[in-house]
């Protein structure tokens, strides 16, 4: 069965989300959110004069252009603004490697970070400690059975210990793509682990999965917090157990960041 899930409005609105981004005495999680497409102009000028992309992410220019390849560009050159604004001078030119889980790094940078897109969304998330995994999801459809929906609802929300009001799934979902990145195990490896993806006989029931769930990331060291996104937005943030608060704060990414204070 598939599901559209609809906001009924979905606007930018930073009202009480700004300021310091969570801070605790074991560290350091900023949270960003971007408009890739409003953001778009004045990251690729700034990345024209100070030539902030690698040389194989110039390489993408060469592909024919769409909006999920211009995009992917923004969002590359904002995470490189956002860890220079952090102090991480590397991030001008130098190549990002992908460790074993496939994830990012920034070689000798001091700062772990994640990303995650929806269409012309992206949030970042930037912090002194790792490791850290962020995810956020728009209306889509969902190509999934009721029975595997209502699980993966009943083991994001278990992690949190919290409910969502509206788009429980995607709110849901949010919560075990963050943790799965953050552990870098990848989603799919961490659906089969809780029996929502086993093949066969079904025997767990939704409780089994929310209990297990919570337990696996109890015992990681992990701990996952949701993000009040603007309306038709879901969003959630995996740190280390400790440096999160309840309900972590993020901030919009502006056209004025493009170049203040970074050379």
């Amino acid at each position: 069965m598939m599901a559209t899930v609809k906001p009924k409005s979905l606007r930018l609105r930073a009202s009480g989300h700004g300021g310091d981004p969570v801070r605790s005495g074991l560290g350091l999680v900023e949270i960003r959110l971007a408009d890739l497409d409003e953001l778009h102009d004045p990251l690729d000028a700034l990345d024209a004069r100070a030539g902030l992309l690698a040389e194989d992410e110039r390489a993408w220019a060469a592909q024919p252009s769409n909006d999920v390849r211009r995009r992917r560009r923004t969002a590359r050159i904002a995470l490189r603004v956002l860890l220079l604004h952090a102090g991480e001078a590397g991030a001008r030119g130098g190549a990002l490697t992908a460790d074993a889980g496939g994830k990012p790094f920034l070689a000798g940078g001091a700062r772990a970070f994640n990303v995650s897109h929806s269409g012309r969304w992206a949030l970042f998330a930037l912090a002194s400690r790792g490791p850290v995994g962020i995810d956020i999801e728009g209306p889509r459809a969902v190509a999934l059975g009721e029975a595997r929906q209502a699980m993966i609802q009943a083991a994001g929300l278990a992690i949190t210990g919290d409910n969502a009001e509206g788009g429980a799934f995607l709110a849901g979902w949010t919560r075990l793509e963050a943790f799965a990145k953050a552990r870098g195990s990848g989603v799919g490896a961490l659906l089969s682990e809780l029996g929502i993806t086993a093949q066969g006989v079904r025997t767990l029931t939704v409780d089994d999965v929310a209990r297990k769930a919570a337990a696996v990331v109890g015992a990681s060291g992990l701990e996952v917090a949701a993000l009040d996104l603007p309306v038709g937005l879901f969003g959630a943030v995996c740190a280390p157990a400790g440096i999160l608060g309840e309900r972590p704060v993020w901030s919009v990414m502006g056209a004025g960041e493009c170049g203040v204070g970074l050379f």
